[in-house]
């Protein structure tokens, strides 16, 4: 029972603890901005994904109009590439976090069950 009531403090402590370090680049998009650019791009990517077979003046078309979208939004490949991997972090450290609050919900149910059980093993023997 001591190694479990140590093995869980010591997971408490360093699941609270822990905070990767993800950096925000220099140039990163606004929420707005990188929704916007990621709507016009998903609208680009579906009409090319509509077509039944494959057609290169429609990949040509795409990639045009890929193009376009970063220059109508004022951004670059480069710079929304960045923001893309700087929001897709965000998005998996908080996943993360998630995950080891359910985890540690869940030993913690499982804790107070079986301190509650000795517990009444303990009154019982005084009965």
């Amino acid at each position: 029972m001591n190694k479990l009531v140590i093995f869980i403090s010591v997971f408490f402590l360093f699941s609270c603890s822990y905070e990767p370090g993800v950096n925000a680049p220099d140039n990163l998009l606004s929420k707005e901005q990188m929704i916007a650019v990621l709507y016009d791009l998903g609208l680009a990517e579906a009409a090319y994904r509509g077509r039944h077979h494959k057609d290169t003046l429609a990949e040509e078309k795409v990639r045009e109009r890929v193009l376009y979208n970063f220059e109508e939004h004022k951004t670059t490949k480069k710079q929304f590439e960045a923001s893309y991997d700087y929001y897709m972090k965000q998005i998996l450290i908080i996943i993360l976090r998630i995950f080891i609050l359910t985890k540690e919900i869940k030993l913690s149910k499982i804790c107070l069950r079986n301190i509650f059980y000795l517990y009444l093993q303990d009154q019982l023997l005084y009965l």
